[in-house]
């Protein structure tokens, strides 16, 4: 039989009662202060990164680079493996080729294992594609480092080819000013070095160059059946260079 708690007991049990409560309170209380740390930890990382993509500096590459013939060379020119990029700024299967194989392309010549040629010409008959190639040339006679970094920061950018507002010479400044492109060189994007261009185009027809990106290994067409199997080609080829 049951038996009635004495007052005693009740007291006791409300005491229990009211510990619990606190604890669970407290335990809200936290949680809801850990979420509210998360949450102004996010912003505040979100506005730092914003703040440096918009008025930050880019990182230059370190790797030995220099000027070839209408190219910029990456890699030392001991490397035992030469590699050839024919593309052209506004072609989409040219930066598919780059966020496929800088990685292992850059490692390669830090590693003086591979020199990469790169060879943009004027392929797409659009203002974008001229006035990028034009800004890489006139960096390239300033600084070839930075027009590595101007290079690989022109791709990462690249409007779609139909876009009907592409970056304008004023947004290609910008985009010197944040790889450290000296004024005299980001003055000469307003006139077009139509000689440096005509002749960067007559390197790419001299070659038989009919497509973008064209990619040859020691003189040697790379293959594949799209950019991703033409990518783990030449990581291949790299990597088992000696």
């Amino acid at each position: 039989m049951a038996t009635k708690p004495s007052g005693g007991d009740r007291a006791t049990k409300a005491a229990a009662i009211r510990l619990e409560h606190d604890r669970a309170e407290r335990k809200r209380k936290l949680g809801l202060m850990a979420g509210v740390i998360a949450t102004i930890a996010v912003i505040a990382a979100v506005m730092v990164y914003a703040t440096q993509k918009n008025s930050g500096s880019v990182d230059l590459p370190k790797v030995e680079t220099s000027v070839g013939d209408h190219s910029l060379k990456m890699g030392p020119d001991s490397a035992p493996v030469k590699v050839v990029v024919y593309e052209d700024f506004l072609c989409p299967f040219c930066r598919e080729f780059e966020e496929s194989t800088r990685d292992f392309l850059l490692a390669g010549a830090q590693d003086g294992k591979v020199q990469v040629e790169f060879r943009p010409f004027r392929l797409i008959q659009d203002d974008y594609s001229l006035n990028t190639l034009n800004a890489f040339a006139a960096i390239l006679a300033s600084d070839p480092q930075k027009a590595l970094a101007f290079h690989d920061y022109a791709f990462d950018e690249q409007p779609y080819e139909s876009a009907p507002n592409k970056p304008t010479i004023s947004d290609l400044k910008g985009w010197a000013n944040k790889i450290g492109v000296d004024k005299s060189a980001t003055a000469k994007f307003d006139t077009v070095d139509q000689a440096w261009v005509d002749a960067a185009n007559k390197a790419a027809a001299d070659a038989k160059i009919t497509g973008t990106p064209t990619i040859l290994v020691d003189g040697k067409k790379l293959e594949g059946a799209t950019i991703a199997e033409m990518a783990d080609n030449l990581e291949k080829l790299i990597a088992a260079a000696k």
